[in-house]
């Protein structure tokens, strides 16, 4: 099943996969925290994981997303 991520999704998904908290996600990218929580529920409905870290880099590492933010 391919998965169809924003831009946006592909770097919040990364720097999350590199093990960043929320917090600093929105610090890097320079958006609210809210906004950072607003992509990480959209990636999860996109990609049907619900656990933070572990399985978000299982599979972000396996992705066509792979790429280096």
């Amino acid at each position: 099943m391919e998965v169809e991520l924003s831009p946006k999704e592909i770097q919040v998904a990364s720097l999350i996969a590199k093990g960043l908290s929320h917090q600093e996600v929105a610090d890097t990218i320079h958006r609210s925290k809210r906004t950072v929580e607003s992509h990480v529920r959209s990636i999860y409905d996109k990609t049907n994981i619900k656990r933070r870290l572990g399985a978000l880099t299982l599979w972000f590492i396996q992705s066509p997303y792979n790429i280096a933010v």
